[in-house]
Formats: structure tokens, C-alpha cells, sequence
């Protein structure tokens, strides 16, 4: 069930209400990744806190029935100030009210009612029609884990075919899926974001932005999909299942990997270019966010060129898609670009299919680099000793690993995407690793050889 919080919990607002069904502390999931939401009035995330005697009794659905009306009526309220459904002695009596807005309810299981068994869908339709909001039930499998993967495609699909409003397709009208398009917690910062850059070199190229998603994606997004004519995805393998259903509504699904530095960035665009029917020359090479990327990358490369730099993967466990993309190794792009000496370090067990899966994924992205797997996080410092790396750039979680091998850490997650974030991530790098290279390497910029000792 957490996995689908993570997916779906920005959403949450004024629109779509999501529902808990199960005891009170499995809501939990939500407030525990972004505590700052749990205090605003408009994200609407309820449970049907269901007790150990609702549970025994049979009483399950009645508490997710009256739950549910409560829910509806705030909504409906909210949306119109009609008259509303109302329960009177746990029977749904209909009470018309004035047409509004298409707000929506996700009702998520849980562990507790799908292992005993309990029915949301009767009590959903019955609500349903009562009261006129429509109502999605989510199975979520319960004590049965899926992949991260698995559940990023399925609620993606879920939402499609909840959300997605149907009609003709733009073929001009562009869908991100799978990036890095995270909005600006600061409306000072948003056109600086990789979704506005995007947007904007769309625009360029004779196209539009139609929608961006998951990341940062609002209920319009998922409204505008259907409609966008070309869906370029960051990971094919990722959301197979929400990618078939763009293509059966008339959407030309391409995959590109994610603008992570300037080789990859022109890349990511070149492509675009390409299916909108543009030159991307022109455009690419006027923009002034672009130029400072490329000389922010030669600068990083002068002062980074043959450190070694370990690239943990397998420890990320956030259900995002521009994470999970090629396994974690879609920033592995900007760190090759910037000349660093690259070994993959994998949290795996040794099997055939992770070496399979490695490769693959090295191969889509045109990189060869040599990977070492460990077992667990606790055996990720003789790993790195065993290395003789110069710095990790690891999940946040393995900083006391990293520590204890002395060399310091760029944390997993921070690098962005597009021109933009391309130079100014090289200029954190360079502080902080900036030390190590004027301490491993004055001598040698200053003309007289590679100065100090690994």
C-alpha cells in the first residue's frame, strides 16, 4: 500500500480524495514520506480507521460506507454547495444536488481488509451512484509485494482509465512520462524546473507540452494524456502496461533516456526534434542555459578527468520512475561526460538475470563501465576500500558507509535533469569535491606532474 501512497498522494486536493481502507495507522504511509502536506487542509487523505470489532463483527464495509459519505458530501460540498446524500440509519438516501465539477475518490485496500476478505466495490457503487462522485477501488495486493516497477505501471494505468478524458489526439501535443518534472516547491523557482525548460524548447520546436507524469503531475495531467499525440517515456520496461494504453488511443510512444547533462540533454531533444518534424539546431544551439552548461561540464571535467567515482544502485526505494529508470543508472550519463572513472557498485545477490539486466541496461545507454555487486548495506565500506575510490555517490541512508571509507559522498538523487540543472549541479560537485582536487592535483595543473598519492 505504500507504494501506492508514494504514487499518488500529491494529487490528493480539492479533486481527488483518497480513502484508507483499513485500521487508522495505515495512513500513516502518506504523512510519513511528506510530513508538511499532513497539516493542509485540502489534501484529502482519509481512512476508514476500522477497529478489531468492526473487523470481527463483519462490520468492515459499513465503516468504509459511512467513511465514504463523508467524504463525498465535503467534496460535493466544496465543489457546489448543492444538497447532499445523507445516511440515515446505515441506509443512503438520494438527495439531489447541483452539477459541478468531476471530482474523484481512490479507495485503496489494504492488508487487514483484503486478508480478511472485505468487499469495497459494493459499497463503492452504492455510494457511487448515491451521491454522483465517481469512486476507483485499488487493490493493493495486500501481504503480496510487487516489484516497484509493477506498481508504478499499475497505478499509472489505473489512473489513465479513471482520469484520462477521451476525444481527438494532437499529434503536436507532447506527453513526458517518467521524468524528472517535480514543480518548484517556490513559484519564485518554477520556470527554472526541468518541466518549464521543456516546455519551453517544445514550444520551439512547433509543439506544446500536453502533460507530465507521474512526478509533479496534477489530476490535469492525467485529464490531458489521452490527448497527446507523442508520449516519450523514460524507461519502456517500466510502464508497459500504461504505455500500451496511450498507444490504443492513437499516442506515438518513443523512448528516450533522461536529459541528464549536455551530451544526453542534446540527445533528449534531438529526439524530440526529430518526431515533431523540427531541425533542433537552431533551437538548441541559441539557448543561453545550454551555453553555460557546456561550459560548466568542460570546467568539471578539467578539475574531475580520472577520479574515481563509486555509482551505487539497488538501495532506492521511492517508487519514482525517473529513479527507477534503467535501474538507477540514468545518471550515470552526466558523471561519464564530466570524465570521472566510473564502477557501478550494485546492491544484488550474484544471479545470472542481475548480470543480464546490468548489461541490458549499459547497452540502451551506450556506456561500458565495470560493476561490482555486494549483499547489503552494511558491507558497502570494504567494498569502497576494495575500490580505492575517490567519492560515492550513494542513497543518503549509506553516508555512516561511505564515512567509514573516508572519501566523501554526492547523494543519490540530487543530480536533475535538462540544461538548466546540468551546470549547476556540476558546480556542487566541484564543492563539494573541491578540495580533493586541489590536494590530489595543484601539482599537476600547475605544470609539474599528477601531484599526491591515492
Amino acid at each position: 500500500m505504500t507504494g501506492y501512497a508514494f504514487q499518488i498522494m500529491d494529487l490528493a486536493g480539492p479533486d481527488l480524495a483518497i480513502v484508507v481502507f483499513g485500521e487508522r495507522d495505515c495512513a500513516s504511509a502518506f504523512p510519513r514520506v511528506t510530513a508538511e502536506f499532513a497539516g493542509n487542509p485540502r489534501w484529502n487523505v482519509y481512512s476508514a480507521a476500522l477497529r478489531e470489532s468492526d473487523v470481527v463483527a463483519g462490520r468492515a464495509e459499513d465503516r468504509l460506507r459511512d467513511c465514504l459519505m463523508a467524504v463525498a458530501t465535503r467534496m460535493k460540498a466544496d465543489a457546489n454547495g448543492g444538497t447532499l446524500p445523507v445516511i440515515e440509519r446505515r441506509t443512503i438516501i438520494n438527495v439531489p444536488a447541483s452539477p459541478g465539477p468531476d471530482p474523484l475518490i481512490v479507495v485503496l485496500s489494504t492488508c487487514l481488509s483484503e486478508m480478511t476478505g472485505a468487499d469495497p466495490l459494493p459499497v463503492c457503487r452504492e455510494v457511487e451512484a448515491a451521491t454522483g462522485i465517481r469512486i476507483v477501488t485499488a487493490a493493493t495486493s495486500g501481504l503480496r509485494l510487487r516489484t516497484q516497477a509493477e506498481v508504478v505501471d499499475h497505478v499509472g494505468a489505473a489512473l489513465l482509465e479513471s482520469l484520462g478524458q477521451s476525444g481527438a489526439v494532437d499529434p503536436m501535443a507532447v506527453n513526458l512520462l517518467g521524468y524528472q518534472t517535480d514543480t518548484a516547491n517556490d513559484v519564485a523557482w518554477a520556470d527554472t524546473m526541468f518541466r518549464a525548460e521543456a516546455a519551453r524548447i517544445v514550444s520551439a520546436f512547433g509543439g506544446r507540452l500536453n502533460a507530465a507524469v507521474p512526478a509533479g503531475a496534477t489530476t490535469d495531467d492525467w485529464r490531458r494524456l489521452p490527448k497527446g499525440g507523442l508520449t516519450f517515456v523514460s524507461d519502456l520496461s517500466l510502464m508497459g502496461e500504461l504505455t500500451r494504453l496511450l498507444a490504443a488511443r492513437g499516442s506515438v510512444v518513443k523512448e528516450l533516456a533522461q536529459p541528464r547533462g549536455v551530451a544526453a540533454s542534446d540527445a533528449f531533444y534531438a529526439g524530440m526534434a526529430r518526431a515533431l518534424g523540427r531541425d533542433p539546431a537552431p533551437v538548441l544551439e541559441s539557448l543561453a542555459a545550454r551555453a553555460d552548461a557546456v561550459a560548466a561540464v568542460a570546467d568539471g571535467r578539467r578539475r574531475f578527468s580520472g577520479m574515481r567515482l563509486a555509482y551505487g544502485i539497488g538501495t532506492v526505494h521511492n517508487f519514482r520512475p525517473d529513479v527507477l529508470a534503467m535501474e538507477g543508472l540514468a545518471n550515470l550519463l552526466l558523471f561519464v561526460e564530466l570524465g570521472f572513472d566510473v564502477e557501478i557498485v550494485i546492491q544484488e545477490r550474484d544471479r545470472p538475470e542481475v548480470h543480464e539486466r546490468i548489461r541490458r541496461n549499459l547497452a540502451s545507454l551506450g556506456v561500458t563501465a565495470p560493476y561490482r555487486l555486494y549483499y547489503e548495506p552494511a558491507v558497502l565500506e570494504p567494498a569502497l576500500r576494495e575500490g580505492r575510490f575517490d567519492c560515492a555517490y550513494v542513497a543518503d541512508f549509506m553516508r555512516d558507509q561511505v564515512n567509514r571509507a573516508g572519501i566523501p559522498m554526492l547523494r543519490f538523487g540530487d543530480m536533475s535533469s535538462g540544461y538548466g540543472f546540468a551546470g549547476r549541479y556540476v558546480r556542487q560537485i566541484t564543492r563539494t569535491l573541491g578540495a580533493i582536487f586541489e590536494r590530489r592535483y595543484s601539482s599537476y595543473v600547475g605544470g609539474s606532474g599528477r601531484g599526491g598519492e591515492r
